[in-house]
């Protein structure tokens, strides 16, 4: 529902709870960072009017009209192999705030929720309806992302979404046991002949097979946008020493850590 350049949508997966798990910002002012991710069919209206905020900040804001290369942009494709496969035709955006009002985080029957009471509430598989608006920004990165109006909490009885926090990370990372029955990890891929580095650390600069051909198929129903609407979904940087990001998820490096190693740019709106 597109409402004074505002978009309300109803009943999203929660992917990320960055509401209970803020961000502490760097510089003078400091502060926190809150954040949610979320999924919705790639059938649901809700979609294309995220498309329509997106390019009228895109046009009327500070890039006017030109997508900035490199650059996020409100919405993609959820990567139909994650989460167990259970998202294969829904689109993901994330959505950013610097403060907590009270007034803007509802429960089921629209009764404010303090920060305390949200960590009881808000967990990947459970359904929100969140209130968003677009917005500019050229730091670190850039591009055109979405900010967090509000939040309503609707179901918190779904099962956890699985893939997410609170399954088994040995089982997810393909981890054999350890002959004390302790869990082992894999590492990313090392130069021929070498020993593999410190579970954690980055990978060397040789070694590795050579990437493959082509990324994820778009999911059934789902159009591609413009050339200037698909910026680069996953950017590696130097440190990952030439190796690719399907290399290094099947060394068993995430997402996560491979953005908290600096090996990948953020997914996630960083404004």
């Amino acid at each position: 529902m597109l409402k004074d350049d505002k978009v309300i949508i109803f009943g999203a997966v929660l992917l990320w709870d960055g509401i209970n798990r803020p961000e502490e910002m760097d510089g003078e002012k400091g502060g926190l960072k809150f954040n949610v991710k979320c999924a919705i069919p790639n059938t649901a209206p809700e979609v294309q009017e995220l498309q329509a905020l997106g390019t009228k900040e895109l046009n009327e804001g500070q890039f006017r009209g030109k997508f900035p290369a490199g650059g996020h942009w409100v919405s993609k494709a959820v990567d139909p192999t994650k989460y167990e496969g259970s998202l294969p035709t829904h689109v993901e955006f994330t959505a950013v705030t610097y403060q907590y009002f009270e007034s803007s985080f509802l429960s089921a029957n629209n009764q404010p929720l303090k920060r305390e009471q949200m960590a009881n509430l808000l967990y990947p598989g459970c359904i929100v309806d969140v209130i968003v608006s677009a917005r500019s920004y050229d730091n670190k990165s850039k591009g055109v992302g979405l900010w967090l109006n509000g939040l309503r909490v609707v179901d918190s009885s779904r099962p956890k979404l699985p893939g997410c926090g609170g399954v088994d990370a040995a089982k997810m990372f393909g981890a054999p046991a350890g002959p004390n029955g302790e869990k082992t990890f894999p590492h990313p891929p090392s130069a021929a002949g070498g020993p593999p580095p410190a579970a954690g650390g980055p990978p060397p600069a040789a070694g590795g097979p050579p990437p493959a051909a082509g990324g994820p198929p778009m999911p059934p129903g789902v159009q591609p946008a413009p050339d200037f609407l698909n910026p680069p979904a996953r950017q590696m940087t130097a440190k990952c020493a030439g190796h690719t990001y399907a290399q290094m998820l099947a060394a068993g490096w995430t997402d996560a850590l491979l953005i908290q190693h600096g090996m990948m740019l953020g997914e996630d709106v960083p404004f």
